[in-house]
């Protein structure tokens, strides 16, 4: 009897002094949802960033969606989107741009409206799967695939920038 007295005590003990929840390894630092949470992307360095949206970029790029303009700026970076070779004309005698992201076919066109400016301005084509002539690797060191999401869009963007600022 002593011994089944003594059993049931250690036992009613031990629940006792057991968590009432069984909790996985490191959910006691963070606990669920509270400790570690989703973090938005934010740039490291905010830039002017000119889309040149032509025909050739357009319905075949992620870079007119609206999510991906809309994720540029919410990480810090100020958008300006043209559509057409005045426009884009305009926009650069307008102001300074960090960034410009044309197509692959219209990078040339874009660096040849850019020569002889004061500042240095990255060019970042988009390469589709038909994006022949007009686009160099040698001359434009970044460049971005067309399928890109917002995560590539921002890490060539601060590439460009970081390299701007050596």
């Amino acid at each position: 009897m002593n011994k089944t007295l003594l059993s049931t005590g250690l036992l009613a003990a031990a629940m006792a002094l057991a968590p009432s929840v069984a909790e996985a390894c490191g959910a006691t630092l963070f606990g669920t949802g509270q400790g570690s949470r989703f973090q938005a992307y934010r740039a490291r360095v905010p830039a002017d960033v000119l889309i040149y949206a032509s025909e050739q970029l357009a319905g075949t790029s992620a870079t007119s969606e609206p999510g991906i303009q809309q994720g540029l700026e919410k990480a810090g970076h100020r958008i300006t989107v043209v559509n057409d070779l005045d426009a884009l004309g305009a926009a650069l005698k307008a102001g300074h741009y960090d960034v410009v992201i044309a197509s692959a076919g219209d990078a040339d066109t874009v660096a040849s409206r850019l020569e002889g400016g004061a500042q240095p301005t990255g060019i970042v084509p988009v390469v589709g799967k038909s994006s022949g002539g007009g686009y160099s690797p040698e001359r434009y060191p970044y460049s971005l695939r067309a399928s890109a999401g917002i995560g590539q869009f921002l890490k060539v963007i601060n590439s460009v920038m970081a390299q701007q600022l050596k």
